[in-house]
């Protein structure tokens, strides 16, 4: 995950910030500890919820395609999302 999102960052680097990066880093840690599968649900999650905000943004006229959107948000929704679903730490 860490490394994916710094790939990211490094290639594009006005479309995703290094806090970002770090962010990941750490929550693919945190992620880590219930399992892979964990690590992977929690960051596709955070993409999906990230790509219906921007969606629903454009939408509504509130956004344009150039408006950057902070995506830690998503990224510790995802996580927190994946965290209450393994419940008391059974294997997802």
């Amino acid at each position: 995950s860490f490394a994916v999102l710094l790939v990211m960052a490094l290639l594009a680097p006005t479309g995703l910030g290094m806090g970002d990066v770090k962010l990941a880093a750490l929550l693919g840690l945190a992620l880590g500890w219930f399992s892979w599968d964990a690590v992977l649900l929690g960051f596709f999650l955070g993409f999906v919820l990230q790509a219906v905000l921007a969606l629903g943004l454009l939408a509504a006229r509130r956004a344009g395609r150039d408006t950057e959107l902070p995506f830690g948000p998503a990224l510790l929704a995802g996580a927190l999302a994946v965290v209450l679903l393994a419940g008391d730490g059974a294997a997802l």
